[in-house]
Formats: C-alpha cells, sequence, structure tokens
C-alpha cells in the first residue's frame, strides 16, 4: 500500500508540474503588450523579461512544448507500468475483483489520471493564468527563463528541425501587423458593450481611424456652398462678407469664380483694416492658394495643415478645376459632428417619432453605411459617388424633382427638398427585409411626406 500511495503522489506531482507549464503559457501569451510595457516603465523587470518573452516567443514556445511532452509520457509510462501494476497487486485481495484485477487497475488508473490531468494540469491553471495575465506572468517568469535554460540544447535541436519542416513546406512567417484597424474597431465596439468604452470614446476613435481610408471628397465643403470674395471686391462688400461670416477667419480670393482661385485673405486682417480706414485692396493681404487633389487622404491633408501651417486646402479633381475646400474645422466637424452640433446645425441624419429619417443631401454615404448598419450592402458601389445626393443621382439617372422616391436593397428614398439641381433633404425609411412588391417609380411624383 506504501508504494501505491507514493506511485500516486509522484504522479500528482507530474500533474502539478505540467499545471505549472500550462499557466505560464496562458499568462504569457495572453499578458497585453500595453500593460506589460506600462509596468516595464515603472521600472519593473519581471514585466520586462514577460514583454521579451512575447516577442520572441519560439524558444519559450519549444521549452514549454518540451516540459509538457515528457510530463505528458512520464505520466503515462508510469501510471500503466506502475501505478496500475500496483492497484492491480491490491486488488487481487479483494476475492470478486481478482479475476478482473488488472483491466479494472488499467480503467481506473487511466480515468483518475486523466480526469486529474485534465482539471489539475490544464483547466485550474489556466483559469488562474486568465484571471491576471500580466500579474501571473511576472510571478512565473523567472522559474520559466531556468527551465528554458535547462531545455536549452533540446529546444534549439527541436527549433531547428521545425524550421527545415517549415521551409520544406514553403511557411513563411505572417506578415501582418500585429493590431490591424479593423481589429481596433472590433476591440471598440466589445469594449463599449462591456462598459470600458463610452459611445462617444468609440465613435471618435473610429472617425480617427477612418481619416487615412477616406478621401478628401468626404470632408471638403463643396464649391456651391463655399463663401469667398472677389479680388476687386469694394470695402462695403468685403465687410459685408465678413460681418455676415463671423465664424470664417480665412477666406478665399478668386478671379472671376471658383475656377480661378488666385489666393486666401486673414478675415481678422481684414477686419481690423476696415475699423481703422486703413484697407485700400484684398492684393496687399492675399496669401498663395495650397491646391491639393481630389485622391488624397484626409489624414494627408491633415498633416498639411500642421507641416504647410495652411488654413485652406483647395481640392482640384483631374481637370484642374476647384471641387471645394477643406479646413481643419471640415475634420473636427466629422470627427465631432454625429456627438456635438453646432448652435446654428441641424443633424444630418433626423430620426421622426414615425420611425423614418430626414437626411441630408450633402451626408457622406460613408457615414450613412455607418449609421444605417449597410457597409457591407455599400461596398461594391465604393468610390463611385461620395454622398448620399450622389448614391440618389446614380440610382434615378437624372436631377430629381420633389416626391421621386424609389426603393434600394431594404431603404426607401424620397426626395423632399431641391435646393436648384442640388438635392437639399431626403426621406428615408428602412424595412425589415425587402418588399415583395417593387416601389421603385422614379419617374412618379408624390405629394411630400414631410409632416
Amino acid at each position: 500500500m506504501l508504494i501505491l500511495t507514493i506511485q500516486i503522489l509522484v504522479i500528482l506531482a507530474l500533474v502539478l508540474i505540467n499545471g505549472f507549464f500550462a499557466m505560464a503559457e496562458i499568462s504569457i501569451f495572453a499578458s497585453r503588450k500595453a500593460k506589460l510595457r506600462q509596468k516595464s516603465d515603472e521600472g519593473s523587470t519581471n514585466h520586462r523579461r514577460v514583454l521579451d518573452l512575447t516577442e520572441k516567443p519560439g524558444p519559450f514556445l519549444s521549452s514549454m512544448q518540451v516540459g509538457i511532452t515528457l510530463i505528458g509520457i512520464l505520466s503515462g509510462a508510469l501510471g500503466e507500468q506502475t501505478l496500475s501494476s500496483s492497484m492491480a497487486q491490491e486488488l487481487r485481495e479483494v476475492d470478486f475483483l481478482a479475476p478482473y484485477a488488472n483491466i479494472v487497475s488499467l480503467i481506473v488508473v487511466v480515468v483518475g489520471i486523466t480526469v486529474v490531468s485534465l482539471i489539475i494540469g490544464e483547466l485550474v491553471p489556466k483559469r488562474i493564468a486568465l484571471s491576471d495575465p500580466e500579474t501571473m506572468a511576472a510571478r512565473l517568469v523567472r522559474p520559466v527563463r531556468v527551465v528554458s535554460m535547462l531545455f536549452f540544447p533540446l529546444e534549439r535541436f527541436l527549433t531547428g528541425l521545425t524550421e527545415i519542416i517549415l521551409r520544406f513546406l514553403r511557411v513563411k512567417d505572417s506578415e501582418e501587423p500585429p493590431v490591424t484597424e479593423e481589429e481596433l474597431v472590433v476591440l471598440l465596439k466589445e469594449g463599449r458593450k462591456a462598459g470600458v468604452f463610452q459611445e462617444v470614446e468609440q465613435l471618435v476613435v473610429e472617425n480617427v481611424l477612418y481619416l487615412d481610408d477616406k478621401g478628401a471628397h468626404g470632408y471638403l465643403t463643396p464649391r456651391v456652398d463655399v463663401v469667398y470674395l472677389e479680388k476687386d471686391a469694394v470695402p462695403p462688400e468685403v465687410s459685408e462678407v465678413i460681418v455676415q461670416n463671423p465664424g470664417l477667419s480665412t477666406i478665399p480670393v478668386c478671379d472671376g469664380g471658383m475656377d480661378n482661385v488666385v489666393g486666401t485673405v486673414d478675415g481678422r486682417k481684414i477686419l481690423a483694416a476696415l475699423a481703422t480706414h486703413s484697407f485700400t485692396t484684398l492684393k496687399d493681404y492675399l496669401e498663395p492658394p495650397f491646391f491639393m487633389p481630389e485622391t488624397v487622404s484626409a489624414l494627408r491633408v491633415l498633416s498639411v495643415f500642421k507641416e504647410k501651417k495652411v488654413n485652406i486646402v483647395f481640392i482640384i479633381d483631374e481637370y484642374g478645376g476647384v471641387l471645394g475646400i477643406m479646413t481643419i474645422q471640415n475634420i473636427i466637424d466629422r470627427l465631432f459632428g454625429a456627438i456635438v452640433t453646432h448652435h446654428d446645425q441641424t443633424p444630418q441624419v433626423l430620426r421622426r417619432a414615425d420611425g423614418s429619417f430626414l437626411v441630408d443631401g450633402a451626408l457622406p454615404m460613408s457615414d450613412f453605411a455607418r449609421t444605417f448598419d449597410c457597409e457591407r450592402e455599400w461596398e461594391n458601389e465604393r468610390g463611385e459617388y461620395h454622398t448620399v445626393a450622389g448614391f440618389i443621382l446614380k440610382r434615378l439617372g437624372r436631377i430629381p424633382a420633389p416626391g421621386n422616391y424609389f426603393v434600394w436593397k431594404t431603404f426607401y428614398f424620397e426626395v423632399l427638398d431641391m435646393d436648384g439641381n442640388r438635392i437639399d433633404t431626403l426621406l428615408v425609411r428602412k424595412f425589415e427585409k425587402r418588399p415583395e412588391r417593387p416601389l421603385i417609380e422614379i419617374s412618379q411624383t408624390r405629394k411630400s411626406s414631410r409632416s
């Protein structure tokens, strides 16, 4: 009986060692690099060592696998050859079990070692490691380094053999970045659901991430909305434009329209000159304009504001025509526009009591897709237009009239207001599924649905 007890204790010791390897492996790989770096910067040597292991996991992983494999082999060998035999010998002393001693002892040993190994050697250690991976990893990193040194020769041999096999199979290391923008967006959404982030934080960070993905089209002020001065404007005209647009610090100056921009002027300097009656002509205050193509990203424009110290960037098309302007305010409005609305502005998407929406035609289509959760449907048409108004024009194939309507996917669109040839306001309804009877009657004009 003493021999049997010793063998059981040896098996338990092996299972506990296996649990150590499992806990070390999970805690180190589950540790967040940002938190490890923070602790390391605060002076924690152990966290610095854990960070080193996560950045070069090959030797560590090989050592852990060698340890776990050896423990598994030893447990199996001891269980089958010694523990099972000792238990069978004890069972033969029981009369009714004597004929079945060997098979019963084998079943008991196999089931017992399997259950104990799973619970004590795997599940419990891993759950403990996941409860606070950074702390557990810092506590275990010293013994892990000792084990890695003990297994170093075997680990080098196995690593070299693995590299040869991978080279033969033409398997290359992944060149993907450790974290992609898509993964960050998913993490933000999960964090908001868990209460880690506020909805406002999620929206702002997502908008910042999209700066490099979206072209200037989604941020610019269209040329039809640009307030500008003619270069030969007289003081009363200049004063009227500045007074009526107090939010404009920098004003474009043109010679015969927006297709011939000659520069920009600082509205505050002009106003000060007008107040002291020292103003003569706009030419004295002109600063050279800065042009960028429509294909440029919003992030690049933002860097130009910083590097070139300009307040306005003129966005041009492939033919050199001015499409509009971008200012730092355009980017700020897009970053925070869904959260904070200026006192003199109305939201671009307004929900009505009946569940329908009033949508500004100038709303970027990317924002529409995110707001109404239809990014997948819009993906196939990305790049063909930039605003909801552009989408409407593409679907209708002509300049619409108020009351024109159609259905796209699970959305109902109706034109409510036009500003000349520009689509000003739309009525949008979202269905659970596409209507069975098509409602596409684009030639028909119906009475406005505005309430």
